[in-house]
């Protein structure tokens, strides 16, 4: 978590290693947040990492039921996490930069040779693909927050790929944006504060189908690991170019709240059959 303040006003960033969550939950944490520390809900954005091992959610997912009362350590976690923050408030610079990240993300829906759109087409399938149906965002944006002497105290990252890659599914794990901050925290210092933000990533995963010319190993053949994607990460990070130059000085905060629609995609029992057979 991270707590801003500029002009009297405070921002919170939280950031919570679980898979997704509902509006319910994200909700009441907000209010939660907003009476620990005197900021109205408007201003209190909280973000799900989105990894594949995290811990049981409000949520049914892949047979797993849906279970509140694994959430409660979370949300009381983050609490303390943003009071924690917000009793070290300190004077700052603060620096905002973009960089790219080329090698570990790839779209994972393609156009196969007989005209269907095919999601995770598997390994053994690239001569039926055409290519993927779009290109993707391969930016790395980056708010970074040091302090008066220049020594940095806390990164926001923003970047777009699947937190599906840890290749141990059998064991709670951050993924790739837990190692990620693991390695800026080895070159910047322990107390650094990392906070990572996917991006929108329902149709970018760390496979290439279509080429997989990658040089390590996981889950399957010649595809970065979860720690090769946060070891790479942070190094782009670390040398962005041009390099990132944090300013002293008051800064505009806002914040605003809206809710945005978007309908869930039903599969049919054709179709469930169609991609039975397929897999």
């Amino acid at each position: 978590a991270a707590v801003i303040e500029s002009g009297g006003v405070k921002a919170v960033l939280v950031s919570l290693d679980i898979i997704f969550f509902t509006v319910d939950f994200a909700n009441a944490l907000r209010e939660r947040i907003a009476a620990a520390i005197q900021v109205p809900t408007d201003y209190i954005f909280v973000h799900t990492t989105h990894t594949h091992t995290g811990c049981q959610t409000d949520v049914r997912c892949w047979g797993a039921p849906a279970s509140k009362e694994a959430l409660i350590p979370v949300a009381d976690a983050a609490v303390q996490a943003v009071i924690a923050a917000n009793e070290q408030l300190a004077e700052v610079k603060m620096g905002t930069g973009r960089t790219y990240e080329t090698r570990f993300s790839f779209c994972r829906d393609f156009f196969s040779e007989d005209g269907e759109v095919i999601t995770n087409p598997g390994l053994g399938n690239a001569g039926k693909l055409v290519g993927p149906i779009s290109d993707i965002d391969e930016s790395v944006n980056v708010i970074r927050f040091d302090d008066m002497e220049g020594y940095p105290l806390c990164f926001v990252v923003n970047y777009a790929l699947h937190l599906d890659t840890n290749a141990h599914p059998d064991k709670f794990d951050a993924d790739y944006a837990g190692t990620m901050p693991e390695a800026l925290r080895r070159k910047f210092g322990r107390d650094v504060v990392v906070l990572f933000l996917n991006g929108c990533c329902g149709n970018i995963n760390h496979y290439d189908f279509k080429n997989y010319n990658h040089e390590k190993t996981h889950k399957f053949p010649k595809t970065y690991s979860s720690w090769h994607i946060g070891e790479g990460l942070a190094d782009t990070i670390s040398k962005m170019n041009p390099p990132l130059y944090p300013h002293a000085g008051e800064i505009l905060i806002q914040g605003r709240y809206c809710t945005f629609p978007a309908p869930r995609r039903f599969a049919s029992k054709e179709r469930k059959e169609w991609a039975a057979k397929f897999m």
